[in-house]
Parts: structure tokens; C-alpha cells; sequence
């Protein structure tokens, strides 16, 4: 009889090994681990979960960052990953597969290091340009050592890397004036975080023209048209009239682009009503035109006429 108990204690003693060395070689382990260093203006740091021994999904996680519990993770991948922006030391606080035989083992650690970017401010010395006084001098502060700094200053010009740069802005292009042109500064510290900041510069709606007072229209190819240098006037307000020392129009136009250097056009000197070329005299001209704030200006001046 004490055989047949015995037998029996061993053989419920050898179930209960079993049991315990099955479960223990399909018992779960989770691995944390990671180092991550980011800036605190870019993207997440990223920790790794790592389920090994192939247990049995749905995986239940609590993980700690410089001991204080995050809220608990429930997956079936065997790799997680957490996406993070808060600096700290990541540990694992609990984990269970679903058989949760108490088996379950978890190690390893997760650090991830958050670096501060820079923090600037920009000075410009005027914020307001015009086509005659086109120049910005800007001046960057920084709370931290900067590397580089990267211009686009939103004019078309090429993008450059000088230091407290100043720009010349090209702002011949109409469509510019009377609105802001958006100028971008990207910089870098010795860490290597970059931060940007944008500034606007008002194109101011001035004028300007200029005008030979002489020319020789004897076909030389020399001097042979009286032509305009304009910028900031309105076309259709435009009026050239050319009078002669008795005042007599002898030329007149409304079309600005037929006296536009630009457009390598011009008068040729020659009577608008016979379309003979005059003689070389003194002329006087008037010109009416308006900006592109509508106010208006009448010019006067002499032109000499040679041959």
C-alpha cells in the first residue's frame, strides 16, 4: 500500500514538473531597449518593445519613464514600437502574454535625451523698402551657439549662408509693389537642432523714371531715340507730349511702352503730324503720369535735338 502511494506522489510530482517546464518554455519575455537623442522641435524618439519566446498574443505592458507609470499597452506585434517626445530613463513595470501563467519575464531599459532647440529672435533695421531704398541689414540673438544660418530673403534672389546678412532686395518686378514679401531664416546650432522664423517686408509703392535731355536721331546707332527708364507708374494714366519753342505739339503718345528703354523703344524725332524729322532745336516735353497709389505728377523739362 505504501508502494502504491508512493507511485502515486511520484508520478503527480512528475505532472506538476511537466506543467511547470512547459510553461516555462512557452513563457513570454518582453525586452525594452533603445537610446534616442532628439531635438525638442523634431520628431519622436522611438523605444522598442521586444516579445521574444513566441507567446501568446495579446500582450499587456506597463512601462515607466524615470518611474512614473504610462498608460498600459495591449498589442499582438512582436515588435512595438513607442514613439516618444519626453526625456527619460524607460522601464518595463508589468507584462503578460495571454496565457498570464505568471511565468512572464520582462528586462532591459530604454533612454531617450531631449534637446532643447534654439530659441531666436531676428532684427531687421526697417521693415518698409521702396524700388529707390531697397536695403535690409538683419541681425540675429540666439540662446544657444549658432552653426549656420540659411536666407531665402523671398525675392527671387539665390539663398545664402552669410552671417547677419544685408540684402539689396530685387524688387523690379511690378507685381511686388504694394505688398509683403515673406523673407525665411533657417538656422543650425553646434547640436545640430535647427529652428526657422519668417519675417515680413513691405514693398512700398514708389516711383521712379528717368529721362535723356538730348539725343541725335541721325541713325548712327548712336543716341538715335529719346526713350524712358521707368518703374512704379501706371500705365493707362500715362500722357508724353513734346512741344516745340513757338508751342507747337509736334509729338505726343499715351502708350508708354513706345518710349520704353526697356523695350529698346523710343521717339524718333520726327513730327507727329507729318512724320518729318524735325530740326535740331531745344523742345520742351510735359509729362503726366500716376503712381500706383493713384497720385498724380506732371514733369516738365527740355530735350535738345541734334543731328
Amino acid at each position: 500500500m505504501q508502494g502504491f502511494f508512493y507511485i502515486c506522489v511520484v508520478k503527480r510530482y512528475i505532472y506538476f514538473l511537466f506543467i511547470l517546464l512547459f510553461n516555462q518554455l512557452n513563457a513570454q519575455k518582453v525586452v525594452i531597449y533603445g537610446q534616442d537623442t532628439i531635438c525638442s522641435n523634431n520628431g519622436a524618439a522611438t523605444v522598442f518593445l521586444d516579445f521574444q519566446n513566441k507567446g501568446i498574443p495579446p500582450y499587456t505592458v506597463v512601462y515607466s519613464i524615470d518611474n512614473i507609470p504610462q498608460d498600459t499597452i495591449i498589442t499582438s506585434l512582436n515588435v512595438y514600437n513607442i514613439k516618444t517626445k519626453i526625456p527619460g530613463t524607460y522601464l518595463i513595470e508589468y507584462f503578460s502574454d495571454a496565457v498570464n501563467n505568471g511565468l512572464d519575464s520582462i528586462s532591459g531599459s530604454a533612454f531617450v535625451k531631449v534637446i532643447h532647440k534654439p530659441s531666436i529672435q531676428l532684427f531687421v533695421s526697417n521693415d518698409t523698402i521702396s524700388i529707390t531704398s531697397p536695403k535690409v541689414s538683419f541681425h540675429v540673438t540666439s540662446d544657444k551657439v549658432l552653426k549656420s544660418q540659411l536666407w531665402d530673403f523671398g525675392d527671387g534672389s539665390p539663398i545664402t549662408n552669410k552671417n547677419n546678412p544685408t540684402h539689396l532686395y530685387s524688387i523690379e518686378n511690378q507685381t511686388n509693389l504694394g505688398k509683403y514679401l515673406l523673407s525665411d531664416l533657417v538656422v543650425e546650432d553646434l547640436d545640430g537642432c535647427f529652428d526657422t522664423i519668417s519675417y515680413y517686408i513691405f514693398v512700398e509703392t514708389d516711383h521712379y523714371f528717368w529721362l535723356p535731355n538730348s539725343f541725335s536721331p541721325n541713325n548712327d546707332n548712336k543716341n538715335d531715340k529719346f526713350c524712358l527708364y521707368y518703374d512704379g507708374i501706371r500705365d493707362k494714366s500715362f500722357l508724353f507730349n513734346v512741344f516745340s519753342s513757338d508751342g507747337s505739339l509736334v509729338y505726343s503718345t499715351k502708350d508708354i511702352d513706345k518710349i520704353d528703354c526697356n523695350l529698346q523703344k523710343g521717339w524718333t524725332g520726327k513730327n507727329i503730324k507729318s512724320d518729318k524729322l524735325l530740326l535740331p532745336d531745344v523742345y520742351i516735353y510735359k509729362l503726366y503720369f500716376q503712381d500706383l497709389q493713384g497720385w498724380k505728377y506732371q514733369k516738365y523739362g527740355k530735350i535738345i535735338l541734334s543731328l
